[in-house]
């Protein structure tokens, strides 16, 4: 499939997450997406190339494209996009899109500590937290897999740390387009 497949999209509405998913990144596209999406109601395009990053940050910004602004956004992965990466990538309300030498990347969701002084009770509240977010990012790939994954076969391949090329993305209903020149 080509570009002259997917709608035109002019370049004001191309906008590019590089880097991680983080507050900055989160305010700037956010900010971005909602000013153009209420300007008109022509498709967008979000180009990812992205190594993950926060969940909540993550998990936020598919709930503002997904339950809030509804744009005409397609997603379009350019290199590697991993981790949180992906959950931008679902936000999509249009067609999801990869190129025929990107990636997707799904590993087990982790925190980060700062030096300090933990509690057992606090380690204990990390711990919790960190299997509600596996569940919850598990959950949101598989409610976007057209029915062909389930939370568990997610979680499995999380625990695998699992490449997936374009061909089993759309084998697995994570993606609608391949690009190839």
């Amino acid at each position: 499939m080509t570009m002259e497949e997917i709608p035109q999209i002019k370049a004001s509405r191309v906008l590019h997450w590089t880097g991680s998913v983080t507050e900055e990144k989160l305010e700037k596209i956010s900010a971005d997406l909602a000013k153009i999406s209420l300007e008109r109601k022509d498709p967008i395009m979000l180009a990812l190339s992205n190594f993950g990053g926060s969940c909540s940050y993550g998990f936020g910004f598919y709930d503002l494209v997904r339950f809030v602004l509804k744009p005409k956004l397609f997603t379009l992965v350019i290199g590697s996009v991993e981790s949180m990466g992906i959950i931008l990538f679902l936000a999509a309300t249009e067609k999801r899109v990869m190129t025929k030498n990107s990636t997707l990347f799904l590993h087990e969701t982790g925190k980060e500590l700062k030096a300090g002084r933990y509690s057992n009770t606090g380690l204990r509240n990390l711990s919790k937290d960190n299997d509600n977010f596996h569940l919850l990012y598990a959950n949101i790939v598989a409610e976007n897999s057209n029915g062909n994954l389930s939370a568990d076969s997610v979680l499995k391949m999380m625990h695998e740390e699992k490449r997936i090329f374009p061909e089993e993305a759309k084998e697995l209903g994570l993606c609608d387009v391949i690009l190839s020149v």
